[in-house]
């Protein structure tokens, strides 16, 4: 999900600033990460803006105060995988590469150790410790991630991670110019966030058009009058309540019946608020029909000035096909890199590309068609003898799935036995 936010006031500064003391004292808790990241020392003199470390992140609560249960779980992983593999007694120049990099203000960065750390535990757990390698030497004297010992078998594995992709940046730039813009017009302190349908953008031919869906979405924000809600709480489906509005009448008469459905008494009592009168009245039209791109708002009183536009996730779509299409190119352009440019595989042995990807695409079994058949061809088009397969996950480690490339030779192949033992789905 993309967000675009605007606000006048440097909120995000102050939040974190504010917060710091409190991901000092959780990095407390996590003995040798306090010890790598030196307490966060001199953190309160940088910009949170540029300061997107994965861990940072992870230590600092979210904008209600608290913890939320997935960091300390991941903090958790990763200290124990530091305490596993004895990190912090490696030889120095080894420690302090990785810790150069897990500690760099760069996310992406940051997080490729980060995974490296914490898959290699969750593979030591599958497979003993002893049998799992953080940072082996490679033939050609580059290092590969993890070198495993599985059934008798060197097994390099090189693990990536997937980001944003060109639809996935060309829709948060809609975002953050149509957030800045409904901002611009709100003129008073208030929360306000709306979600749109991005298969609503404006496409020529399969290229999704920047200017005309930014052009498309502040049209829509200028037509349902959505800077009148400026200072209102509570949440509504767009659809929803303009057909209360235009309705209004018969939903009260329906209501001094007590017959009116609980979600619909809701909604009334919201449409009666004083704060929303004027946007009631700007909407009172029998003309006016539900917007197809704006979805749903919701609004709140706020010290400052911040605007949220988010989206949702809509599958079939135009824009999810495209994303979908980029995505898997994407994977193969990786491939590309780890084994052609970087060559990051060993000759002879088995080698598996992992790939982690933060994308809805492969977040469960229903949409990973179309990630097997591209990597399929890409097998048929490269016919790599040394790549045993590809394996990739989204947030789940658990939900890996294995593709296998049939141009490997006996010294790389690998079996369905094996990538079990992984704790694999063979594809």
């Amino acid at each position: 999900m993309n967000v675009g936010i605007y606000s006048t006031d440097d909120l995000l500064q102050k939040w974190y600033l504010k917060e710091l003391v409190n991901a000092r004292n959780v990095l407390k808790e996590f003995t040798f990460l306090n010890q790598l990241f030196d307490e966060f020392k001199g953190y309160e003199s940088k910009q949170y803006s540029q300061t997107r470390n994965v861990v940072l992140f992870l230590s600092l609560p979210n904008f209600n105060g608290f913890l939320k249960h997935n960091s300390i779980k991941s903090l958790t992983q990763l200290e124990d995988s530091i305490k596993l593999f004895d990190v912090t007694n490696w030889a120095k120049a080894k420690l302090n590469n990785l810790k150069s990099s897990l500690c760099n203000d760069e996310y992406d960065k940051s997080l490729s150790p980060f995974t490296e750390l914490t898959i290699a535990k969750q593979l030591a757990e599958r497979i003993r410790e002893e049998n799992v390698e953080l940072y082996p030497k490679l033939q050609n004297g580059r290092f590969s991630d993890v070198l495993i010992t599985l059934n008798g078998k060197s097994v390099y594995i090189e693990i990536g991670n997937l980001g944003e992709g060109k639809p996935q940046k060309k829709i948060q730039s809609i975002l953050d110019a149509s957030a800045e813009y409904l901002g611009q017009k709100l003129g008073t302190t208030c929360y306000l966030e709306i979600e749109i349908d991005t298969a609503e953008f404006v496409f020529d031919g399969n290229i999704m058009n920047v200017e005309k869906s930014i052009s498309k979405l502040n049209s829509e924000i200028d037509k349902y009058g959505i800077q009148k809600l400026a200072g209102f709480e509570g949440w509504f489906m767009l659809e929803e309540i303009i057909e209360m509005v235009r309705s209004l009448s018969l939903y009260e008469d329906i209501d001094r019946t007590s017959l009116l459905l609980p979600q619909d008494k809701e909604l009334l009592n919201l449409v009666k608020d004083s704060r929303m009168n004027e946007w009631i009245s700007y909407c009172n039209s029998s003309k006016l029909v539900a917007s197809k791109l704006i979805k749903s708002i919701i609004g709140s009183p706020s010290k400052y000035l911040l605007v949220e536009i988010h989206t949702e996730n809509v599958y079939p779509s135009r824009a999810a096909f495209l994303e979908q299409g980029s995505f898997v190119n994407r994977i193969i352009r990786h491939i590309i890199k780890q084994v052609y440019e970087e060559k990051q595989i060993q000759p002879n042995k088995p080698n598996i590309v992992l790939v982690q990807c933060y994308n809805w695409i492969a977040s469960g079994i229903e949409n990973f068609e179309p990630i097997h058949t591209g990597l399929m061809k890409f097998f048929d088009d490269v016919k790599e003898k040394n790549l045993s397969g590809v394996a990739v996950f989204s947030t789940d480690f658990d939900n890996t799935m294995y593709i296998s490339n049939k141009y490997a030779v006996t010294e790389s192949k690998l079996n369905e036995s094996d990538i079990a033992q992984l704790g694999f789905r063979w594809s």
